[in-house]
């Protein structure tokens, strides 16, 4: 604990001393982010999780529309998105987690390595929605976004199966 303490410590340091406008800012506050997200995990605390939701919403911020990094972004600000919704229930978290990972569907080239996860990751979160709302047009783009991943991912790759897998359970 003490060790991830010091890495958001020396993070947060890196985000304050890196002016707002420098290209290198994004990456600095996704590291923040991913560093607090490790912390949430083994702890649990929901300010640690607010605080990665806040570095990845500055992340995207701070990526323009065309930058190649924006699509890592949004789809990392989904996945915090999602986590908060499923610790506190908070349905506006969950729609703007599926904003965010439509718009890093959209800014993800069809050729690029994580365009099938970021669709299976859409996916998921349709289920989710579907679970909590029943709405059948929640249910079908999340068949559309997984069967989507599974054909944009070759059947030798590693995560094809896990791809198939939340295709079954979309189906189901």
């Amino acid at each position: 604990v003490a060790y991830l303490d010091a890495a958001v410590e020396a993070c947060q340091q890196a985000v304050q001393a890196t002016p707002v406008g420098h290209p290198g800012r994004a990456g600095r506050l996704s590291t923040l982010g991913g560093v607090l997200r490790t912390r949430f995990d083994r702890g649990g605390s929901v300010a640690d999780l607010d605080t990665v939701v806040e570095a990845c919403q500055q992340a995207v911020q701070d990526t323009p529309a065309d930058h190649p990094d924006r699509a890592g972004c949004l789809s990392n600000l989904g996945g915090a998105l999602l986590t908060r919704f499923e610790r506190t229930g908070a349905v506006t978290d969950l729609d703007a987690a599926i904003t965010d990972y439509r718009e890093a569907v959209q800014a993800t080239a069809a050729a690029h390595p994580d365009h099938a996860a970021i669709l299976s990751n859409l996916g998921g979160a349709l289920i989710t929605r579907f679970e909590r709302t029943g709405s059948v047009a929640d249910l079908d783009a999340a068949v559309d976004a997984c069967e989507q991943a599974v054909q944009a991912t070759p059947a030798n790759y590693p995560d094809h199966a896990q791809y198939l897998s939340n295709l079954g359970a979309a189906l189901q």
